[in-house]
């Protein structure tokens, strides 16, 4: 999974790498880890629950075959079969695809922008706690602190993955207490930075840009040329200030009927 480094910084396969390195970690996720991976022809979706992710994505339907498909998700939802989250992004057909599921009573709750940043270019000298330590997580003493920080994410998943390669788990830590995490996933030739996160109590110190460089860092010296990574709200302007730049919107749409909170406790 791992494949040739990714060179080129043009926007179409700066497109494509973002995109391919989220699905690439959905299934590797799901596949390592033993959970839900269902990939049909024009549609996918990853069931990791209680973990993350729960997703369906990279929806890519016939026109003329739309409100069947829609349809179709629609009762595999209801049934709990599939996640009761739609990703759409660049590349999700029909163009007019969100309009649909609207007609379809769904309706978008959230936007995280799609961002890259060639690491040759990067600010590794943007403000970071000096305070805090951050580690490679490699034992299970570590992973069972990265796992308590904040929710969704299961030690028995990810105990599986320890030793893989392509996934490497940081976490930060201030006077022995683990305060933040983050992870790197590396596939479709660039550096996917995922799950940046600082619990309340310690944010605006300057820890969640720590726990963004040490992994970017670490891909660099790996020798690699990309990052990709969606960003939240809070952690957009640290991103940009390091060196990333937005590519396009990753849009998520639900049913307005079905909760997934429901879903999640089946």
């Amino acid at each position: 999974m791992l494949g040739s480094i990714m060179k080129s910084t043009s926007l179409e396969d700066l497109f494509s790498a973002n995109e391919n390195n989220l699905y690439d970690i959905y299934k590797f996720l799901a596949q390592k880890g033993g959970r839900t991976l269902v990939e049909e022809d024009d549609v996918s979706w990853v069931i990791a629950k209680p973990s993350w992710p729960n997703f369906i994505f990279s929806p890519c339907f016939a026109p003329q075959q739309v409100d069947e498909r829609l349809d179709a998700i629609m009762d595999a939802i209801r049934d709990f079969v599939a996640p009761p989250v739609i990703k759409l992004s660049v590349s999700s057909k029909p163009d007019n695809l969100e309009e649909r599921l609207i007609e379809k009573d769904f309706e978008p709750f959230l936007s995280r922008p799609a961002m890259a940043a060639d690491l040759s270019e990067c600010k590794f000298d943007s403000h970071k706690s000096e305070d805090v330590a951050i580690e490679v997580v490699d034992a299970i003493e570590k992973l069972t602190q990265w796992c308590q920080v904040g929710s969704g994410f299961e030690f028995s998943l990810y105990e599986r993955l320890l030793s893989e390669p392509n996934l490497r788990l940081y976490s930060g830590s201030l006077g022995g207490k683990v305060v933040g995490r983050s992870m790197m996933f590396y596939s479709s030739g660039v550096a996917g930075l995922y799950n940046v996160m600082v619990l309340p109590e310690f944010r605006n110190q300057g820890i969640g840009t720590a726990l963004t460089i040490a992994p970017l860092l670490d891909a660099l010296e790996r020798g690699f040329q990309i990052s990709t990574l969606q960003a939240s709200s809070i952690g957009e302007p640290i991103y940009r200030k390091i060196g990333f730049e937005r590519l396009f919107d990753f849009t998520y749409c639900r049913p307005k009927q079905i909760n997934f909170s429901d879903f999640m406790k089946v």
